[in-house]
């Protein structure tokens, strides 16, 4: 690295030139030529003078010592000064990190040379000014809807606006940070921060404050099976698979009635349905043969009520599926709590009727509420981190 002194402006050059405030460089890195020798030496006295040496071809006057630094860590100091204009042409700073910061040990050499030289800079061409624009929206509503939420924040690098009747924004910085994140607040509802690259159908869906927990349920809570349990959701329509082995033709049937109901819509945003004409095949596929579908099948052994499961990458649902016992007796109760499973992160909510409530006696089919909360699951992106609220 290159550090340049104009004036009182310095500029650093590592692979491209920038401005660098004079004081952080002159204080704490000690190369303000004017100063050098007092914000190293301090008011130490013991400085002792070593052999000459050359540096970089110069005959110089080579010294050491020792000093407290103004973050009293003790530091060894060498200083090598020009025999033919006394201007100081090297500097090295060494000592320990305190185990309070982490411990180690630091070296720092300075070389200076080119004094008084002409020097040209090409400073790098100011950004663009860049206009981001979007809806913020109420993610309780179905997927594409775009309720907009009037008079909602949006901050994004320093910058702030509020949205109109319709939601809407418009933000324009001077330049791009690469996709750093926007804050969005409005009353009644779970700040929200993220990326202007990931709107969902060009809009932040924030969570209404009375969903909220709800949603954590099932989104974030932490579940043995599912230890990062961070937000999945299917980006595309399923392609149902029912396994014959094991399986009654009642339990089929069953299956069957139960798929062409509109509960699967609802569970998935409003995006995807359940209603599709299933294959119907002997085994379960494998390898390649799992991609996109979700496989409902009966085997000896498993636990009443069945297991369900999604597998993701990058927190987008590739495969799911669900194993009842080849003697369960399958209704909309247990179908839908374990299809539930299949659509998202896969928690429980007992804190009032649900699909997904494992404690209270319920229709069995998905609750408005619980209709609100996948809402907000299938209107967020990937992966959408856990509010801090």
């Amino acid at each position: 690295m290159t550090v340049v002194r104009v004036g009182t402006i310095q500029h650093q050059n590592a692979h491209q030139w920038r401005h660098v405030p004079g004081i952080f460089w002159g204080e704490r890195l000690y190369i303000d030529p004017d100063t050098l020798l007092t914000n190293i030496l301090g008011d130490q006295s013991a400085l002792a003078r070593l052999e000459d040496e050359e540096v970089a071809g110069i005959a110089s006057y080579h010294f050491e010592g020792s000093r407290v630094a103004p973050d009293d860590i003790p530091t060894q100091v060498e200083i090598w000064i020009s025999k033919e204009d006394f201007l100081v042409c090297r500097v090295t700073l060494k000592g320990n990190i305190p185990e309070s910061e982490g411990g180690g040990q630091f070296a720092v050499t300075l070389e200076l040379s080119s004094f008084n030289c002409e020097v040209t800079i090409e400073l790098p061409p100011t950004p663009e000014p860049i206009t981001i624009t979007g809806v913020v929206a109420d993610g309780r509503y179905p997927y594409g809807s775009l309720t907009g939420i009037p008079n909602a924040t949006v901050s994004y690098l320093g910058t702030c606006t509020t949205t109109d009747q319709q939601g809407r924004f418009s933000l324009t910085v001077p330049g791009e940070e690469p996709d750093s994140l926007l804050e969005i607040t409005a009353l009644g509802y779970v700040p929200y921060v993220e990326r202007p690259s990931r709107m969902v159908e060009g809009a932040f869906h924030l969570i209404p404050e009375d969903l909220y927990h709800g949603v954590y349920l099932v989104l974030w809570n932490p579940e043995p099976s599912n230890s990062q349990n961070w937000h999945r959701k299917w980006e595309q329509q399923t392609e149902f698979v029912i396994v014959e082995s094991g399986a009654s033709k009642k339990q089929i049937d069953t299956v069957l009635s139960l798929l062409a109901k509109d509960e699967y819509r609802k569970m998935t945003g409003g995006r995807f349905t359940s209603t599709v004409q299933p294959t119907i095949v002997d085994s379960k596929p494998t390898g390649a043969d799992r991609e996109g579908k979700t496989v409902i099948s009966f085997a000896p052994g498993i636990i009443p009520g069945g297991i369900a499961h999604s597998e993701d990458r990058n927190s987008v649902i590739y495969y799911a599926e669900i194993t009842w016992d080849v003697n369960q007796v399958i209704g909309p109760k247990i179908f839908w709590h374990e299809m539930f499973h299949t659509v998202t992160a896969g928690g429980h909510i007992n804190e009032w009727p649900s699909v997904v409530n494992e404690v209270a006696t319920i229709t069995g089919y998905v609750t408005k509420t619980d209709e609100q909360i996948m809402n907000c699951i299938y209107n967020s992106p990937p992966h959408r981190a856990q509010p801090d609220f």
